[in-house]
């Protein structure tokens, strides 16, 4: 899916007092900068709007006009489930249909 992480590796940012360490360690608070790198080599940025571990999280996006990312992960161990949710405005519906054509490519 275009745009997200492939693993936890690719799930950078950087809070803006401290260093904190890369992957399945990352520590995410509000307003903390981050960035997803897809396997198609996009690169999304934003800030942290809430996080949740280990149920998920929820990023502003700058590339997509502040776009709302969420991604929660449900279910009991050994059958979660992930879902992502996209919430935006003031994209062109041509943006919008590229996008979802990308991530049903993926």
């Amino acid at each position: 899916m275009a745009g997200v992480p492939q693993s936890a590796s690719q799930l950078s940012h950087s809070r803006r007092t401290t260093s904190e360490p890369r992957g399945s360690n990352v520590v995410m608070r509000q307003d903390d900068a981050v960035s997803l790198h897809s396997e198609t080599g996009e690169t999304i940025s934003g800030r942290v709007e809430l996080d949740s571990p280990p149920w998920g999280f929820c990023l502003q996006i700058t590339e997509l006009n502040r776009a709302i990312f969420w991604i929660t992960i449900e279910g009991e161990p050994g059958k979660h489930e992930a879902q992502l949710w996209l919430s935006m405005h003031g994209i062109s519906r041509e943006r919008v249909a590229e996008l979802g054509r990308q991530w049903a490519d993926t």
